[in-house]
């Protein structure tokens, strides 16, 4: 079994989290406040947002493999933690724990995965890509699947053994990252290449220097998509709608299903379009979808939303993911992937502050309204600096 045949697994079983769809109700069901179901997101993003470039540099110096290995091995945790005590603390400290397994994962899968396909061709390497980071969300359409089938037919005693399944989907991806090679770049200062703060530096100047990797780092901040809000708020206002428990599992599934489609084949528009207007065209999208659903709660039309909105959450990225290791080196290629995420992770812990806020003083529908509007908002300034960065005088 080739490296890149394991990356792909790992994807696939990195998707597959079966707790997804019962998450919230599981907390609701004992005591635990929607609020703080929401502000435990805040509690990711600061364990991602400092663990971010100390793992890059980590998986720069260490080989790939060993970042991505010890970022499985400790996501076994939070998920057993949150089993035996389903309490507020527990899950701050298990969100805790994922944010520095994201941290972990972040940039090392897919710096290792390019490192693996740099020398095939161009328009090869983006059907790789695409297939990769679709992977993720096939094995999250699997998982969200069968969970639906089992939430419907056993209800809450289906809880704890959906959290034991995603353990042991984390447990063998994280074997499997066990048997992965690294794959170690030539780098001309060995000695400088030691020190976390020149790697930092040398990271940093090639993102503010380099204006495709600069101008898609923007757009990668001004384009939170809020994925991960709604999943954490969506099973109460959809119940509150009305909608049955098995779509209450099931959207998932057929919006990731849509989405799997959806990334394997983005590579494909721009033999059509530029990367700018495929950008433009998803998240305004996505925008528009948010606001809809804040204002038309019904089953059928909650349903039918999710469904497009899942299907299109983060299509993007096999693109822009190209674009940004292209331009990138690579005895640096983990630091900066990790910086740019280090930046969006900021990002995301001052988002979800707000949405926090938002879903206790104005509602979830409202919160989705505010969602949309920035979306609409940020993919015009993103737009505008894509076309003046990237397009201005080279046309990629």
């Amino acid at each position: 079994m080739t490296d890149i045949t394991r990356l792909k697994i790992i994807s696939l079983l990195k998707g597959a989290y079966f707790h997804i769809p019962i998450f919230t109700l599981y907390f609701l069901n004992h005591g635990v406040g929607l609020r703080e179901i929401v502000f435990a997101q805040l509690f990711f993003s600061l364990s991602a947002f400092i663990g971010e470039i100390p793992t890059g540099f980590f998986a720069d110096k260490y080989g790939q493999k060993v970042s991505i290995a010890a970022g499985y091995i400790i996501d076994i945790i939070p998920n057993v933690l949150m089993v035996l005590s389903p309490t507020t603390i527990s899950l701050y400290i298990a969100y805790l724990l994922r944010g520095l397994v994201s941290s972990f994962q972040s940039g090392s899968e897919e710096a290792l995965f390019y490192e693996n396909l740099k020398r095939a061709e161009v328009q090869e390497r983006k059907k790789e890509f695409s297939t990769f980071f679709s992977n993720e969300t096939l094995g999250f359409v699997t998982a969200t699947f069968i969970a639906g089938v089992i939430f419907q037919q056993f209800g809450a005693a289906s809880y704890r053994p959906l959290f034991m399944a995603t353990v042991v989907s984390t447990g063998i991806a994280a074997v499997l990252a066990l048997q992965l090679k690294n794959i170690h770049a030539e780098i001309e200062d060995e000695e400088k290449s030691k020190k976390l703060l020149h790697a930092v530096k040398e990271s940093w100047k090639l993102i503010l220097n380099n204006k495709v990797v600069l101008s898609l780092a923007l757009v990668l901040l001004l384009t939170l998509n809020g994925e991960y809000f709604i999943q954490a708020v969506y099973q109460p206002y959809f119940e509150k709608a009305g909608v049955t428990p098995f779509f209450i599992g099931s959207v998932l599934s057929f919006g990731a299903l849509l989405n799997y489609v959806v990334k394997k084949n983005v590579y494909r528009l721009e033999k059509y379009f530029r990367l700018d207007a495929v950008l433009l065209g998803i998240n305004i999208l996505m925008g528009i979808i948010y606001i809809v659903m804040g204002f038309i709660v019904h089953p059928i039309v909650l349903v039918l939303l999710y469904i497009i909105l899942q299907g299109v959450f983060n299509s993007e990225l096999p693109l822009i993911s190209d674009y940004i290791n292209e331009h990138t080196r690579s005895h640096i290629r983990s630091t900066v992937l990790s910086s740019i995420s280090f930046s969006r992770q900021l990002a995301k812990f001052f988002m979800r502050i707000i949405f926090g806020i938002l879903v206790g003083v104005i509602g979830v529908g409202y919160s989705f309204v505010a969602q949309g509007i920035y979306l609409i908002i940020g993919v015009g300034i993103a737009f505008w600096i894509v076309r003046k960065m990237m397009y201005k005088k080279t046309v990629y």
